[in-house]
């Protein structure tokens, strides 16, 4: 048996046509853009930016915005945020209307993150490159390898490797002119998973 992975697609209209630009002390918005499930992993990274506050050296200048649907997880998510007293740090946004994801997506968020303990794409993870994002995911995901060019656009992590989650985030964090450019490299990378260029390879497929 022969499978080939094709991944799910955006719309043309839907790609930003540059990056916002943001100077170097704006605040950092790192965002999770899905349902809020245990299976989603949205606790590894507020394990990891646990982990950041209490490295001396990191900068500390980011927020993580949770956005979606709520979900069964929601409420042991809100106590562990409590609980590591990360209130400064996370801020929940439930049930998003479109036009509100997409302001933070574009004009706000530089980092995506899809922590999933299993993933078949993750249509968010193309919505927040078409925004100019960064987007780190999962081994797990099963598009990572498609959707991301380690250091170019994004990386990819196992999960539960929550150290080097936090390793990642340290790196981007710190580096402004990285940022920028992985930003924009994930932008032109989202010109390839247009709805155009991907039912191409399901005709090629058909056609063979």
């Amino acid at each position: 048996v022969k499978i080939i992975n094709i991944p799910n697609g955006i719309d043309q209209d839907y790609i930003e046509s540059k990056i916002v630009e943001h100077k170097p002390e704006d605040k950092i918005v790192i965002t999770y853009m899905n349902r809020m499930e245990e299976y989603k992993g949205i606790q590894q990274v507020l394990k990891a930016i646990d982990k950041l506050l209490q490295m001396p050296d990191s900068n500390k200048n980011f927020i993580f915005y949770i956005m979606g649907r709520p979900g069964g997880y929601t409420k042991t998510l809100e106590s562990m945020v409590r609980d590591l007293q990360l209130e400064s740090h996370t801020k929940f946004i439930f049930s998003p209307e479109d036009k509100e994801r997409d302001e933070i997506f574009y004009k706000e968020s530089q980092i995506n993150i899809l922590p999933s303990q299993w993933e078949a794409t993750g249509i968010t993870l193309l919505e927040a490159m078409a925004k100019g994002n960064i987007i780190i995911t999962t081994e797990q995901n099963e598009a990572a390898n498609i959707l991301i060019q380690e250091g170019e656009n994004g990386f990819v992590y196992g999960y539960d490797e929550i150290d080097k989650l936090v390793e990642g985030l340290s790196w981007l964090l710190k580096t402004p002119e990285l940022r920028d450019r992985m930003r924009q490299d994930s932008l032109e990378m989202s010109k390839k998973f247009t709805w155009e260029s991907v039912v191409k390879t399901y005709v090629d497929l058909l056609n063979n």
